[in-house]
């Protein structure tokens, strides 16, 4: 890989690469997927998925990580929240549909985004839309009642 460089993380202690183990297990078989699954929707090796369940791995590189959250549909950065121990269990269950998803593309392999992080981004898209921008604001403020099952109330402007 000449002239390519890849964030690596090495962990000292091992104790958070087993937690993060238990978590992509759990996380994998809640989804009911196998290791294979996962390998394929996060275009990574089953190996490597067989040893980050294990905790056998010291070091993740960033897109194996982004990779994992693909396919386990978490959001982005959970992977190294988990790993500084700063996740909560509603952190891995939460996901909605990234805009650009397998669903909207035909893609088999899942994006996903957490409700705090949609809503983030509705905010930022509030603050200066475009005129396409705003009608695709005001409809996904029509949708959000029905993704959330009617728990939501929107911003006051």
């Amino acid at each position: 890989m000449a002239g390519r460089s890849a964030k690596v993380w090495i962990v000292e202690d091992m104790e958070p690469m087993r937690v993060l183990g238990q978590r992509v297990r759990a996380r994998r078989e809640s989804l009911g997927m196998s290791q294979g699954d996962v390998a394929a929707k996060g275009d990574i090796a089953e190996a490597t998925v067989r040893r980050i369940e294990k905790g056998e791995l010291s070091r993740l590189r960033a897109r194996t990580k982004a990779s994992l959250e693909v396919a386990l549909q978490w959001r982005g950065g959970l992977v190294d929240d988990i790993l500084a121990g700063v996740a909560s269990e509603s952190d891995m269950s939460a996901t909605v549909v990234r805009p650009g998803s397998a669903q909207a593309t035909g893609s088999s392999a899942p994006t996903v985004l957490t409700v705090p992080d949609l809503l983030r981004r509705l905010r930022e898209l509030n603050e200066q839309r475009t005129p396409e921008e705003e009608r695709v604001f005001a409809s996904l403020q029509e949708l959000m009642p029905e993704l959330l099952g009617g728990k939501y109330n929107p911003p006051d402007d």
